[in-house]
Parts: structure tokens; sequence; C-alpha cells
């Protein structure tokens, strides 16, 4: 709501309560938000352990992914909270974004982006736990009210990512002009030019 107030959610739920899930249940919620006319597919997920490599994120998800790109649709996927693993991406056509804090800075559980062809970062926290410092959302509890909560992490700064991609793709953007128009006008952080930290910026 903050990046594309106007853009419509289509819920898709592949992890269960615990979180848990398989690279087949990601593969097949992929392939059906595209079949049900997606634009855009927001990825907050991936294994503590081994970011965008395990089981949950494999090569079936990756060529699902790639099937997605094919039909019009970009996926925005999370570089993984693993502190120094970079994020298993290479050249899949996917935004792989990582986070950065208040001071554009990668905080210190955010995975890099790595060998991402399509690398970059947005806020998503720095770890503290407070509104100041976190990113502010909504939050569903079991057997509680819905309200707020300050979190952190690649999972919060993806959706940010996938918002600004719904806002371009609502101008007419096509998806690589989308994307490029993403990597083009990102602001460059770390060393000059694209790196595996930041991507593109």
């Amino acid at each position: 709501a903050g990046v594309a107030p106007g853009a419509r959610i289509m819920p898709g739920r592949v992890l269960d309560e615990d979180g848990a899930g398989s690279g087949d249940d990601v593969t097949a919620g992929s392939a059906w938000a595209v079949d049900h006319g997606a634009d855009v597919i927001n990825l907050s997920l991936g294994d503590f352990a081994r970011p965008l490599t395990g089981d949950l994120l494999d090569e079936s998800t990756s060529q699902a992914m790639r099937d997605a790109w094919a039909k019009g649709v970009i996926c925005v996927v999370a570089a993984g909270n693993s502190y120094v693993l970079p994020s298993g991406y290479s050249d899949e056509p996917v935004v792989v974004v990582t986070a950065t804090d208040r001071e554009n800075e990668k905080p210190s559980y955010a995975s890099p982006g790595g060998d991402a062809q399509w690398g970059m970062a947005a806020p998503g926290g720095d770890g503290s736990g407070t509104p100041e410092g976190d990113i502010l959302s909504t939050v569903w509890r079991p057997d509680q009210t819905d309200g707020y909560a300050a979190m952190a992490g690649t999972s919060m700064a993806t959706p940010q990512v996938t918002g600004a991609v719904a806002l371009l793709r609502a101008q007419g953007l096509s998806p690589q002009q989308a994307v490029d128009q993403l990597l083009t006008t990102a602001k460059d952080l770390g060393p000059e030019g694209p790196d595996t930290t930041y991507g593109a910026g």
C-alpha cells in the first residue's frame, strides 16, 4: 500500500503456518499466479542456511521463474538473511533484492545480491525491532487482533521493489523496460557501478 496503493494483490500461499514448504509448492504457486494474470510476483522467502539454493528454491523453482518471465511476468525475490552468503542467483531473469538501513548501508543480516544479473537494494530495516529503524507493516497473529509490527529483512525490502515494478508496468512499460528503468535509476551504493553487494544500488 505504501508504494503502489492502486495495485491489486493476488495472495497465494505456498508455505504453511510455520514457514515450511518445498520447491514444488513455490513452483506451483508461481505458475498459478502467472495463469491468473499476475504482472509481478513477490517472493519474500528463502532457506535461512542456504538462501535461494536450498530445498525451498531449487532448480524447478528457477525454471518456474524463467517460465514466468517468458510469459511477461517479473519475479522479484529476496536475497536472503544469512549475513554473509550471497544469493544463489546468477543468470535467472529475476530481480534479486538485498536490504539497506536508513543510512543506505547493508544491515548485518542481509545477504548480498551476489552474481544476480538484476540485483538491487531497498529499505529493509536495521534489525532493531523499532518503527524508527525497521519496516512498519501489517501483521496477522493467530488468536489475536490484526495489527502492525516493525520487522527487518530482505523480505521487507523485496515488496518495495515489487511495488515499484507494479507502478512501472501500470505506465505501460514492458517487463524488460521496467527492469531496465529500475536498474538505471537506482542510487549507486558501495563501489562505483554495479557490485555483488548492492547490485545496481
